[in-house]
């Protein structure tokens, strides 16, 4: 592979030493997740000490980068932008979880990127035919290791650094999981991120399902796990039991997460299937063909997405690990009985005493609609959320680990008093990693118009639901899970239930990298200059800095392209400056693109008043998931009895189709309260022209009654 001409941003310097609480040195795990889980962690040491985010324009683009940054040993983050609002927020949120281009006051917990790169496209594209691109991928994979095919790279696994303090001495060696994936799937890239970082087998298969339409039966699921297996036997791998060389599945598919059965697996007591409901497809993989599915052999997860999604999913998992220092737990059981196991209280201390960045609990005797709203506003709230701490300017939720105990369905969650709907679901600020006690969230798969696929698309990496009727009984008690977390065990198998009756396959599905990890042991990171490479790079000229992309932009009066720019390095403080002029020079005539980027940035900036401005000449589309709409809702949302006439305007520009009903009620009524009954019924009749689902059509009617 050639290479490619990037531009690059210096940012500050600075090293880092993050310490994690712990009451006593690590052991030696006693349990073949804990061993899995150090095994998965041993990558971190094949990290270079330059701190870069690199970002790439289409898939070739990201496969030449692993193939050349990565096999060079500059093992940094490669994100991809296809040049959507989607991905432009995506990489945003990584960059800020880093501490984003501008730290006046950097905090010591977190460390700050060195650099941002662009990489511009390369010319080729990746090949058409199935077999040609695994090819180019499984060239990338082996450049990483400085292997020249499947036997050198099976010992270059096996030759891997040495474990961290606390790995028994008979700890496996190799590849410690399988990729499986299809070359033409859009998650591929992610595919082949996931395997050269941890050093797993990168396992190519024509999709079994397509995507949206089909759904797994029995008989597909046990083909791919034949295929799976069938290729461990052949390179002579052990993987029968746990503990064994392969541990983890992680599926890069684009395919719904639901397996429809004929009674097949019948289980018993509390998880006995029955004929047409629905098991997860990842409580499937990892076990033998048999009957009885059991002994589990490996935890096993799915990865989903556009591929700029699914690439900074695989990025979040593998380089966010130290940023995962604190936790946010919400719980909206009642005390006592079986709600006791999942109390919101013992899973706060559990990550109170393991994480330093500490825990914010909302577990009150209630915790109703109106509460969820003020911690999905930030500081447009007032008075603000326990949860949203004084420092914060702006709305949404920054919180790298969500747990999430509530009750209800696909479309809506319980709330006590009062329902949330998926459009209540909070914009992320940054990337999280959400553990969502829940029936049905996952019934839809990623469908951002469900309660699950709201949290992925809202900036979710990893995620943990349902695809049916679980039943309490079939989740992970949120105590546990967090447990398992903080002593160092992966998602995939933090999350399954191993006793009997409950470990047959249940409908718990995991989403995202299987190996994802918490820290769990003092650790140091620096962020240094840029290593000899990449500064002779910048020397000759290859590498230009983003910063003067900016101001060359800025020039021109490119000014969409600079928000951009500046979106993806974190520094919104610098696009409401630019805000601000483009208003006072263009006599408020800013065109509804940049009218959007910018509005973004002004709501997490906290101004309430330019963004309403900014918001207004956007107009987004809203039948289709969009940020700013969901901006627009969550900043209003706790002010719909006092919304001014410009507000209430507002809202009602931005019903959004994926939560109809609930929206052309309240906008309704804020019309109604400025303009008159009549205006306000009229919300309600243009939200019945868009749609024809008759459970939607039956809420808007009785909307309709009620503005008067």
């Amino acid at each position: 592979m050639n290479p490619t001409p990037i531009t690059i941003l210096t940012l500050s310097l600075l090293t880092t030493t993050h310490t994690y609480a712990q009451s006593q040195p690590p052991q030696p795990p006693t349990t073949p997740e804990q061993t899995l889980g150090l095994r998965a962690q041993a990558a971190r040491g094949l990290l270079s000490a330059d701190t870069a985010i690199v970002i790439t324009t289409s898939p070739a683009a990201f496969v030449d980068a692993i193939g050349t940054l990565w096999a060079a040993g500059h093992i940094v983050p490669i994100l991809l932008d296809d040049g959507t609002p989607a991905a432009r927020e995506d990489i945003a949120r990584f960059t800020r979880a880093l501490g984003g281009e501008q730290l006046p006051q950097p905090n010591p917990t977190k460390p700050t990127p060195t650099l941002l790169i662009w990489i511009r496209t390369p010319a080729a594209d990746l090949p058409a035919d199935r077999a040609e691109r695994d090819s180019a991928y499984q060239a990338a994979l082996g450049a990483t290791w400085q292997a020249k095919d499947q036997a050198t790279l099976l010992d270059a696994f096996k030759n891997r650094p040495n474990l961290p303090p606390g790995a028994p001495p008979n700890a496996p060696t190799g590849p410690l999981g399988v990729v499986v994936y299809d070359p033409l799937d859009p998650t591929a890239p992610a595919a082949l991120a996931l395997s050269a970082f941890y050093g797993q087998l990168l396992l190519p298969v024509a999709a079994p399902v397509a995507p949206a339409t089909d759904l797994w039966t029995i008989p597909k699921v046990d083909a791919l796990s034949n295929a799976i297996t069938g290729r461990l036997d052949e390179l002579k791998l052990t993987y029968a039991a746990l503990g064994d060389q392969i541990d983890a599945i992680t599926l890069c598919l684009n395919a719904d997460p639901r397996v429809t059965t004929k009674g097949e697996i019948p289980g018993n007591g509390p998880v006995a299937s029955k004929e047409g409901e629905a098991l997860a497809l990842t409580d499937l993989l990892g076990r033998p063909t048999t009957r009885a599915r059991l002994p589990r052999w490996a935890y096993a997860s799915q990865l989903t997405g556009n591929s700029p999604r699914a690439v900074y999913r695989a990025m979040c998992s593998i380089f966010l690990r130290a940023q995962r220092d604190n936790a946010l737990v919400i719980d909206s059981y009642e005390t006592g009985g079986q709600w006791a196991e999942f109390d919101g209280t013992r899973t706060a201390e559990v990550f109170k005493n393991a994480l330093p960045g500490g825990v914010a609990l909302l577990d009150p005797p209630r915790f109703g609609l109106s509460d969820w709203r003020t911690l999905a506003a930030g500081s447009f709230a007032s008075p603000r959320s326990p949860a949203i701490p004084p420092s914060q300017i702006g709305g949404g939720v920054n919180a790298p680990i969500i747990t999430v105990t509530t009750m209800g369905n696909w479309d809506f969650f319980q709330l006590r008093p009062g329902n949330g709907e998926p459009g209540d679901i909070p914009l992320l600020r940054t990337p999280s990693a959400v553990y969502f006690v829940h029936s049905w969230s996952l019934q839809m798969g990623d469908r951002p118009d469900t309660v699950g696929g709201r949290w992925m698309d809202k900036g979710a990496y990893s995620y943990v639901g349902s695809v049916h009727e679980p039943f309490l009984a079939g989740f992970v008690p949120s105590p546990l899970f967090a447990q398992r977390m903080v002593a160092g065990w992966p998602i995939a198998a933090a999350a399954r239930r191993g006793e009997p009756p409950m470990n047959a396959p249940w409908r718990i599905q995991v989403m995202g990298d299987a190996l994802l990890t918490l820290p769990t042991a003092t650790s140091a990171e620096k962020i240094g200059a840029p290593p000899s490479a990449l500064a002779a790079a910048i020397a000759d000229g290859t590498l230009a800095h983003v910063r003067d992309s900016v101001r060359s932009a800025l020039k021109a009066k490119e000014f969409g392209q600079a928000v951009r720019l500046m979106a993806l390095q974190g520094r919104d403080a610098d696009a409401v400056r630019l805000a601000r002029a483009l208003l006072a020079e263009e006599g408020g005539q800013i065109e509804p693109g940049l009218a959007e980027a910018l509005a973004l940035a002004a709501y997490r900036q906290g101004d309430l008043d330019l963004f309403i401005g900014l918001a207004s000449k956007a107009r987004p589309s809203v039948d289709v998931p969009n940020e700013l709409a969901d901006a627009v809702w969550h900043a209003l949302g706790t002010r719909l009895e006092a919304l001014t006439p410009a507000q209430a305007t507002l809202l009602a520009q931005n019903v959004r189709l994926w939560n109809l009903a609930r929206d052309a009620l309240e906008a309704g009524r804020a019309i109604a309260k400025a303009q008159g009954a009549p205006a306000g019924q009229r919300i309600i009749d243009d939200a019945l022209a868009r749609t024809t689902r008759p459970e939607v059509v039956q809420r808007l009617k009785a909307a309709r009654v009620q503005i008067k």
